[in-house]
C-alpha cells in the first residue's frame, strides 16, 4: 500500500492524555492523526463511574463521549478507532505507522497508549489453568471473588453498589486499612498465593494466607484485578526512544510514574503537545 499523506503529529491512544494532546495540537494549527486501539475513546475514564469533581459531567462515560465529540469536531484531527498500533518505525524525518488504509507518516510522535490490565499468566502469586476474566464495573456482580488489589475494585464496588464480595489481597497492604473502612461488608483476605482449578460448573480456589492455614472453597464467579502494565508499541529504527529520539513524547500513564489521575493525565498530554509543536516550528 502507498503511504498516506504525512501528518504533523501522530498520537497513539485516545484516553485523557492522548485526547488532550490531540486537541492541543489542533489548537496550535497543526494536523494530527489519533490512533485508538478500542472502538471508543476515553481510556480509563470508562472505569470512573460517577463523577463529582468535573463540572458538567455526571459520569466517566459522559466525559468520554464529550471527548470523542470534541475530537471529531476538529477539522485538524483525524480520529481512527479500532486501530491498534503494535509497531512503529523511525525513518529520517518521519515516523511510520502501519494501518490497513496505508502506512501513516508523521513528523512527530506522541505515545499515550496508557496501560493494560495484567493477565493471570503475569501474576507470580496466581496459578490458573487458563485466563481469568478481568474485573471491570461492567462485569462486577455480587458474590464474586476478586483476585488482586487494583483500584478498579473500588470503582466496581461504587458503580454497581456491591457488598457481598470477597477480595483475595496479595502483596502490598499500604491502602488496605482505608479500603476496609470504606467497604466494611467486603470480606478481604491477605494472601501469599492462590491456585485455581475447575470443579464441575464451579471453580475451586486454594489460598495460602499470610496468617492462618491454607483454605479451599468453591465459587462460580472469579475476577482478576491485578493492576496495570504500561502498553507500548515496538520501536524499530531507534535504539532507545526515551533517550535518543528528539521527535517523540510520552504522556499519561506511559510516563514513568504511578497511574495518573484524570486532570494530571490531561495536563501531561497538553504539555507533550506543546513540546512537539515547538519542535515543528524549528
Amino acid at each position: 500500500m502507498s503511504p498516506v499523506s504525512p501528518f504533523d503529529v501522530a498520537i497513539l491512544g485516545a484516553g485523557p492524555a492522548g485526547a488532550s494532546a490531540a486537541l492541543s495540537v489542533g489548537a496550535s494549527g497543526w494536523n494530527c492523526v489519533v490512533l485508538e486501539a478500542k472502538k471508543q475513546v476515553g481510556g480509563r475514564t470508562w472505569e470512573i463511574g460517577a463523577l463529582s469533581n468535573v463540572v458538567g459531567f455526571h459520569s466517566g462515560e459522559s466525559l468520554a463521549t464529550a471527548i470523542q465529540d470534541d475530537l471529531e469536531a476538529n477539522p485538524r484531527i483525524t480520529l481512527l478507532t479500532n486501530a491498534p498500533v503494535v509497531q512503529v518505525e523511525r525513518k529520517p524525518g518521519s515516523w511510520i505507522l502501519p494501518h490497513p488504509r496505508g502506512d501513516l507518516l508523521a513528523r512527530q510522535l506522541i505515545v499515550a497508549t496508557g496501560t493494560r490490565a495484567r493477565a493471570a499468566s503475569e501474576c507470580s502469586w496466581l496459578r490458573s489453568p487458563g485466563p481469568v476474566p478481568i474485573l471491570s464495573p461492567d462485569n462486577a456482580v455480587d458474590g464474586m471473588v476478586v483476585l488482586g488489589n487494583d483500584r478498579v475494585i473500588d470503582a466496581s464496588l461504587r458503580q454497581r453498589a456491591l457488598s457481598h464480595v470477597r477480595v483475595l489481597w496479595p502483596g502490598s497492604t499500604s491502602r488496605l486499612s482505608a479500603f476496609r473502612r470504606q467497604y466494611p461488608t467486603v470480606d478481604v483476605r491477605c494472601i501469599e498465593s492462590v491456585r485455581l482449578s475447575p470443579s464441575g460448573q464451579q471453580i475451586e480456589l486454594e489460598i495460602d494466607q499470610e496468617s492462618g492455614p491454607t483454605e479451599a472453597f468453591l465459587t462460580s464467579e472469579v475476577r482478576l484485578a491485578a493492576g496495570q502494565i504500561r502498553s507500548l508499541p515496538t520501536f524499530t529504527g531507534v535504539h532507545s526512544p526515551r533517550s535518543n529520539a528528539d521527535d517523540i513524547e510520552f504522556c499519561g500513564d506511559c510516563e514513568p510514574n504511578a497511574v495518573m489521575r484524570l486532570a494530571v493525565a490531561m495536563g501531561s498530554g497538553a504539555a507533550a503537545a506543546s513540546r512537539a509543536a515547538k519542535r515543528l516550528t524549528c
